[in-house]
């Protein structure tokens, strides 16, 4: 008995002695919503002008992450550019959930494209360097789970 209770206090003595696991916290990540406002005025570009500028903000914006949200304010007189743009998100693979097109005659500008996108911060991982003891493990694998839900909708808690 005495010789069974010596040998669990020196294997218990022995795994202690052997290395420690690493403290690994994850990466830390900040998600916050961006607002990009682009406001065009018909009467000094001209019609045609205005399409193609409109055209020109839509295809900056791509390719937008799933949960990018588009809205178009317009003045009555220019709902026939508001509904070509609607359909150039449309046909650019954008759902129609993700489109609010709204008339506003208090607007101070023809037409004004709002979009608001998600973006994420990750922490930086430190670089390896030769002859330093330690690393911090899974900085990089952390960064880029990180990346890939950025996604508002795939988290598990809402913003």
């Amino acid at each position: 008995m005495i010789r069974h209770l010596t040998l669990l206090v020196l294997a218990l003595l022995l795994s202690a002695c052997a290395d420690r696991p690493l403290p690994v916290k994850g990466a830390e990540a900040l998600l916050y919503p961006e607002l990009h406002s682009i406001k065009i005025d018909v009467k000094r570009n001209g019609q045609k002008a205005t399409q193609n500028k409109v055209r020109e903000v839509i295809t900056d914006y791509f390719p937008a992450a799933p949960d990018t949200e588009w809205v178009i304010l317009y003045r009555p007189k220019q709902q026939s550019i508001a509904k070509k743009a609607q359909q150039q998100l449309i046909d650019a693979g954008v759902s129609p959930k993700q489109i609010k097109r709204t008339a506003s005659p208090s607007l101070g500008n023809d037409i004004v494209i709002t979009i608001k996108q998600y973006q994420l911060i990750t922490e930086d991982c430190p670089t390896y360097q030769f002859g330093q003891s330690r690393q911090k493990s899974s900085c990089f694998i952390d960064t880029l789970r990180m990346k890939h839900i950025a996604a508002p909708s795939r988290l598990a808690a809402k913003p």
